[in-house]
């Protein structure tokens, strides 16, 4: 898909940073995992090759990993540079277009699985599909996700697409049907895409309200605060932000409003504290944080680290820190949190222009993607679904649409 794009990387001088820092992302997990020697490792991560040794009964040798796990963090490079590649390729196609049709294929692709969710919930709760049974006892599959949060994750990328997509529609046809507001909204209650469009973000609503993860929520509260704030913008486009955005405010209250009383059930549970709440999570990260500050402990090695830095309720490993902030700390230290941090601010700026500078029904689809993206910082500080690599694409796939620069209106 990438060499097909023809995407240019580090080329144009906007995104030349963006690029940069994307490219020294995935070339700071790849030094993680470089033998170097011994004495090397000791000096840049001194407590690594004690864990190393915990972790590992091979032998010791002159040449050692940064990463406490070689295998894992593999996985990791793995998943990173494809969903970098997939935001490059994307980025490059949409700039030809495309942008609508990848909407439309998100929307029906996330309706057809919140219904799959919602069925396999009521008839087959422990079971992936019907089909297969977690190796975690304590799982709770939902959907094709083993994790009913990070399916959450998924719902809230793509019903916030849906939804911008959605008020992009209804500004199309507020701009191409003149007349009254009667009229308008009588034609678009016989408009037979308008409404799959809404049948499809209600159902993805009622699969995230579903999944009673709080964190989603959360975050589809500040992606509708942010999808407003950006809206709000544009007086001239008050008519479509009203009929659109009643839409998609009504089909998130009645899905919330359907699942009440396992939602405050969930709520309650929140404010009894635990072994294995958040904070206690948070917490126990710390001192993996403060003893792996450069270099990490590897990326995607966070429940190998737990084996050894975890202290309460050995019964239970934490396999995540429920923030992804906290593991990337974690897992990458500097070497890997500077690169990131500098590619999100490079991305925050493009965007901020590009949503300033679209005059077309296009700004809502960018919207729409870009308030999903902010719902899921939201939810990152409780969750890390975006190591999921369905997450990670569609994430990537949502920041291209935000900062694609057409070469024609599409």
């Amino acid at each position: 898909m990438f060499l097909a794009s023809g995407a240019r990387v580090a080329v144009a001088r906007e995104t030349r940073t963006l690029d940069t820092a994307l490219v020294a992302l995935v070339a700071a997990i790849l030094l993680q995992l470089v033998p170097l020697p011994s004495a090397v490792v000791a000096r840049l991560s001194p407590h690594a090759q004690a864990l190393q040794q915990m972790l590992s009964l091979a032998p010791s040798t002159n040449l050692r990993s940064l990463t406490i796990d070689v295998w894992l963090t593999r996985n990791a490079l793995a998943a990173c540079a494809a969903a970098i590649l997939v935001f490059f390729a994307a980025r490059e196609t949409f700039s030809r277009g495309g942008v609508r049709v990848t909407a439309r294929v998100i929307a029906y692709t996330g309706l057809i699985a919140a219904v799959v969710g919602l069925i396999q919930r009521e008839s087959a709760p422990s079971l992936l599909l019907w089909t297969w049974r977690p190796g975690d006892p304590g799982a709770q599959p939902y959907g094709p996700f083993v994790n009913r949060n990070h399916f959450a994750t998924w719902l809230l990328l793509a019903g916030s697409l849906t939804a911008g997509y959605l008020v992009a529609h209804v500004y199309s046809h507020m701009t191409e049907r003149t007349g009254s507001r009667r009229l308008l909204l009588r034609n678009l209650l016989a408009d037979g895409d308008a409404l799959l469009l809404v049948g499809s973000l209600a159902f993805m609503a009622l699969a995230l309200a579903g999944s009673l993860s709080r964190s989603a929520l959360l975050g589809t509260a500040a992606a509708l605060a942010v999808g407003v704030l950006i809206a709000g913008r544009r007086e001239r486009s008050a008519l479509a932000m009203r009929v659109g955005g009643a839409a998609v405010i009504a089909v998130v209250a009645l899905a919330v409003w359907a699942n009440r009383e396992a939602l405050v059930a969930r709520l309650d549970a929140t404010l009894s504290p635990t072994e294995t709440g958040r904070p206690t999570i948070w917490r126990e990260t710390a001192p993996v944080i403060r003893d792996f500050w450069l270099s990490g402990t590897g990326a995607g090695t966070y429940a190998q680290s737990m084996l050894h830095y975890q202290t309460t309720m050995k019964r239970v490993l934490f396999n995540q820190a429920h923030n992804e902030y906290l593991q990337l700390m974690a897992e990458g230290g500097l070497l890997l949190s500077v690169p990131a941090v500098v590619a999100l601010a490079a991305w925050m700026q493009i965007a901020w222009r590009r949503l300033q500078q679209e005059a077309h029904a296009m700004r809502w689809v960018r919207t729409g993607a870009a308030a999903g993206i902010a719902g899921l910082a939201v939810q990152s500080i409780f969750e890390t679904g975006l190591r999921m690599p369905a997450n990670a694409m569609l994430f990537a796939l949502l920041a291209a649409i935000v900062i694609h620069e057409p070469r024609r209106h599409v």
